[in-house]
């Protein structure tokens, strides 16, 4: 059953264009902070090298809170989409658990980034 699921969610990913916006966004976004000078969003100023541990956990922790935005409207599709169309009784009434089933979908969502 994890399977089916997980081959399901990784084909409608596949198709969906948003997927593809955010991964540009992601690369973009990561692309111009590393190697634009113009696009600073770390603190190296001054004698602050750009590869200093402070200006690494910045941006760390920049693009955590970005990401996770991006994250959590792409996993909270499949939740919400089987709720609108009542397959959740469906799915919660197989001989798979809830947690099974979010770990299912989670999986084929990070593979997704991966690819």
């Amino acid at each position: 059953m994890f399977w089916e699921i997980f081959t399901f969610e990784l084909n409608y990913r596949r198709v969906r264009p948003v997927t593809y916006i955010y991964f540009a966004l992601i690369l973009l976004l990561s692309f111009f902070t590393v190697t634009s000078p113009g696009l600073k969003l770390s603190g190296s100023i001054g004698h602050v090298n750009a590869n200093a541990p402070y200006v690494i956990a910045y941006l760390i922790m920049a693009f955590s809170l970005f990401f996770t935005m991006i994250t959590s409207s792409v996993m909270g599709v499949a939740v919400v989409r089987d709720f609108e169309n009542n397959t959740e009784a469906i799915m919660f009434s197989t001989p798979i658990t809830k947690g099974q089933y979010l770990l299912a979908g989670s999986q084929d969502r990070w593979s997704c980034w991966y690819l």
